[in-house]
């Protein structure tokens, strides 16, 4: 069940993929050097990442299950204590 549920997934990040990045005359996503690849879907989704993206180089980040809320603390952490007061 979860199987198929990850095939049909796959085929619809990979179509919405191709389609948004597509560059006309090379591989969708050509016009990046590197895209990098975090979540906790990345285990799951690399693969169908790499293959719909051929022309740039995927990068699945260290602990990729975690870089949502690294990224999160680190903006957090970066905010001026003047936006903490305010409510942000």
């Amino acid at each position: 069940m979860i199987t198929g549920s990850l095939k049909r997934l796959t085929r619809s990040l990979s179509s919405f993929l191709i389609g948004m990045w597509n560059v006309e005359g090379a591989h969708a996503g050509t016009q990046f050097d590197k895209i990098y690849l975090g979540g906790g879907g990345a285990y799951y989704f690399e693969e169908v990442v790499c293959q719909a993206l051929q022309g740039c180089q995927i990068v699945t980040v260290p602990d990729p299950e975690h870089a949502s809320i690294c990224g999160y603390a680190e903006l957090a952490a970066s905010l001026d204590e003047d936006r903490w007061e305010e409510g942000y």
